[in-house]
């Protein structure tokens, strides 16, 4: 195993377990909230109410984008607080889908020099690397593991000219699958903790 797989596998697996440590830590601290300051809970509710899906939409959007937004966590939180889970999780998904179809078309347009400069030498030449041995599989993983940068992967997509059709399919349905999964967590801890 060379040194760029060792990385991404360690990667990966300490991303996993970091993201699975601040979900617990997040969930004990909406517990705590819930117990002991129930009115930011219902002005939670009424933020989501008012935003709903549109407002999950456009932040899904915006962080398919290199705009950093934290979307598996707004999706846990919009199920947390009762809204259908795979709703969210298929809107989520289409607006996350067109947001890093913009880095796609950038990349497209502008080339190595535009790509370089948005995520930076060093990180370029990684994932090159990445995609030159493992092609598509690369933007599939990054794709499934939450932490990992997909939307500047979405550049390399766009770079390598992988086909319009097989970039929206692998953004929709890797998406789909890890926001139903936060989602689904969302709902659970959010009958577990008392707020839905």
């Amino acid at each position: 195993m060379d040194g760029d797989s060792r990385y991404l596998k360690y990667s990966i697996i300490i991303l996993s377990i970091v993201g699975l440590v601040l979900l617990l830590a997040g969930i004990f601290v909406l517990e705590d909230v819930v117990i002991n300051a129930p009115e930011r809970i219902e002005l939670m509710k009424s933020t989501l109410q008012d935003y709903g899906i549109l407002g999950l939409f456009i932040a899904a959007f915006l962080g398919g984008t290199i705009l950093p937004m934290g979307v598996p966590a707004l999706v846990a939180y919009a199920t947390g607080f009762g809204m259908q889970p795979l709703l969210v999780s298929f809107i989520a998904s289409i607006g996350f889908t067109l947001g890093v179809t913009i880095n796609y078309y950038l990349s497209k347009i502008y080339g190595r020099t535009y790509i370089s400069k948005r995520i930076g030498p060093e990180k370029m030449d990684q994932m090159v690397r990445w995609w030159g041995r493992y092609g598509a599989l690369t933007y599939v993983i990054f794709g499934l593991v939450p932490g990992l940068p997909v939307d500047l992967l979405a550049f390399i997509c766009g770079f390598f000219e992988m086909p319009l059709s097989t970039f929206w399919a692998i953004s929709f349905s890797t998406r789909m699958v890890q926001f139903t999964l936060f989602a689904y967590m969302g709902s659970f801890f959010g009958k577990v903790i008392g707020i839905i």
